[in-house]
This record gives structure tokens, C-alpha cells and sequence, in this order.
């Protein structure tokens, strides 16, 4: 009863909303994406981004379950368009979702009604929609140049693992793993990493891969900026100074009082206020033969940004300029 009456809530809210996001006409050049892998850091940072003036956010709207293309299959799990594939009827739905004329409830959960009744721009966080942002990337005219998230697939896997898949002893599994489109190819070649009887670890890891693989060889420095959410964790006022900059934007001074507060994602409470120990958490207790199979794994798909054997990703982000030193 309680949560058919959340729903009923959430419904509510999204229908109140709707008119005056029409009618302000906000405009979808000037929307700020962020896309990442679910566990990738893109809901703090989508905390820190609602700090700006005049903005309200639009939350996970590919979600699998929740998001706005339900049982579609043109935004299936895994699909890639080709960044070079004009089609008007896709671009309308993007222009639509980027002006907030595409929302349900679950998508405008994270922002107050005042903050979209004072909106003038949208800040919208993308998880499992990586495969999009060469297609976003070449085929939206943004003003704001679009964040791409990464945070090493080991935390990402194993976060995944112990935040949203155990269940007590049980470990659930509620994604498609075969994915659509261009990406079916990339899977198959490696579809033994997907075997029921390796480490679910594995599958998770090789789904970042499958995930990334195209926006890595294709996303540029011109396009998108590039993010570490390690990057991000130990020098979050560089990186968010070079964002801004890029942007240019001036920094909320509200943000900077939320860097170190924990993401409402934070479901174990177990945020480490070491930042050090924050990210070698995911890191502990593998052996030097289960550290080689995982790496194999990064391999097998080219993905030379992160090493199973360095907690820290291999190559700065382009869009800043940090040295890099094993912690």
C-alpha cells in the first residue's frame, strides 16, 4: 500500500511539472549530460551539478526499468547507434528529453517542483546509456559539452555486486545481458566471459567493457569531456574547476560544500573518508591469478584506460591534467 501510494505520488509530481516546463521553453542546447555505468559516481556528481543556479535534473531516463523507452527496442541494453545514422524521429525524442517535455515521475524524483518551476536548464545523468554518447555527441548540438564518467570496472563490478545484486547469501541478477545492435558483435566475440559458470564478477566486467568500448575509441577531447571518477574523488576541486572552465561557466559556491558528503547511492553507509581507503576498498582480498583472469578480460576488449593492477586509471583524463601515482 505504501509504495502504490509513492507511485500515485510520483505520478502526481510529474504531471504537475509538465506544464511548466512547456511552458518555459527550456532549451536542449542547454542541457548538462552525464553519462556513466551504474555504480560510476554519476549520481554524487549529479549532486554536486544541481548546485547551479536555475537548474532542476532529470534522473536515469534509459533506465531498464524505470526510464522513458520502456519495451523499446531501439534503447534495449547495449544498443550503439552509428554516430554517423541521421534519423529525425530519434532526434525529436532527444531534443524532447534534453527540453524536459519527456518525463515521468521516476526521472524527475531528484529535484524539488520550485526547482523545475525556476529551471531554465536541465542537468540529466545517463547509467547503461554510454553506448549513446558518440551518437549524442555527434549528432545534438550541445552548448555544454557532455560529461563522460568512468570509474574503474573492478569498484564498478564489485560495487555493483554488493550494492544492488546481494540479496543476504542470494545474488540476483535483473539485466539483460545480450546486448543489441553493433555491440551483439563485440559480445559474441566474447560471449564465453557471459558462461554461467564464470565469477559473476566476470560478467559484470565484461559488460563495462561491452559498454565502453565504442565511446572510448570514439569519443574525442573536442566532443566530451572525459572524467575519472578517481580523478573526481582525490582532486575534486581541479576537476570540477577544469569542467566549469570548459563550460564557461562560473562555479556555484554551494557545490563546493557538498564535495564531501557522501552520494544519496551511498546504500551501505560505508563511504570511507579516506579517499584513499575509499577506493582501495574494492581492491582487497583477489589473488594475483583471480587479478590476471580480470585483466585478461580488459585485454580481450582493447581497454587499456585501467589496469586490474593499479587502482588509479592508466591514462589522465583528456580534459585535465593530473599526474598519476599508485596509491
Amino acid at each position: 500500500m505504501e509504495s502504490r501510494f509513492k507511485e500515485i505520488k510520483k505520478r502526481l509530481k510529474a504531471e504537475l511539472i509538465r506544464p511548466f516546463l512547456s511552458l518555459k521553453d527550456v532549451k536542449d542546447k542547454e542541457a548538462i549530460l552525464v553519462f556513466s555505468e551504474p555504480r560510476g559516481g554519476s549520481t554524487w556528481l549529479l549532486e554536486l551539478l544541481s548546485t547551479i543556479p536555475q537548474s532542476a535534473t532529470l534522473f536515469e531516463p534509459l533506465h531498464s526499468n524505470y526510464g522513458l523507452f520502456l519495451n523499446d527496442e531501439r534503447y534495449e541494453w547495449g544498443i550503439y547507434p552509428n554516430p554517423e545514422f541521421k534519423n529525425d524521429h530519434m532526434h525529436k525524442e532527444w531534443t524532447d528529453l534534453l527540453s524536459g517535455n519527456l518525463i515521468n515521475g521516476y526521472v524527475v524524483s531528484r529535484s524539488e517542483v520550485i526547482d523545475y518551476i525556476n529551471a531554465d536548464k536541465l542537468i540529466i545523468k545517463f547509467i547503461m546509456g554510454t553506448p549513446f554518447l558518440p551518437w549524442v555527441s555527434n549528432n545534438l548540438d550541445l552548448k555544454y559539452k557532455p560529461i563522460y564518467l568512468m570509474r574503474h570496472p573492478l569498484a564498478v563490478a564489485k560495487s555493483t555486486l554488493e550494492n544492488l545484486y546481494k540479496r543476504g547469501e542470494k545474488v540476483l541478477i535483473d539485466h539483460k545481458w545480450v546486448p543489441e545492435g553493433a555491440n551483439f558483435d563485440l559480445y559474441n566475440k566474447n560471449k564465453d566471459i557471459f558462461d554461467e559458470k564464470r565469477p559473476i564478477l566476470h560478467h559484470l566486467i565484461g559488460r563495462w567493457c561491452v559498454n565502453n568500448y565504442f565511446a572510448i575509441q570514439e569519443s574525442k577531447n573536442n566532443e566530451v569531456i572525459k572524467v575519472h571518477y578517481e580523478d573526481l574523488l582525490l582532486h575534486p576541486n581541479t576537476v570540477i574547476t577544469n569542467i566549469f572552465k570548459i563550460w564557461e561557466m562560473e562555479i556555484p559556491n554551494a557545490l563546493f560544500e557538498k564535495v564531501n558528503i557522501p552520494s544519496s547511492s551511498d546504500f551501505r553507509k560505508d563511504f570511507r573518508t579516506d579517499k584513499n581507503d575509499q577506493l582501495k576498498k574494492w581492491f582487497i582480498g583477489f589473488s594475483q591469478t583471480e587479478l590476471m583472469e580480470m585483466e585478461e578480460i580488459l585485454k580481450r576488449f582493447e581497454i587499456d584506460v585501467y589496469s586490474m593492477f593499479d587502482i588509479l586509471p592508466t591514462i589522465p583524463s583528456n580534459s585535465l591534467i593530473l599526474k598519476k601515482k599508485s596509491v
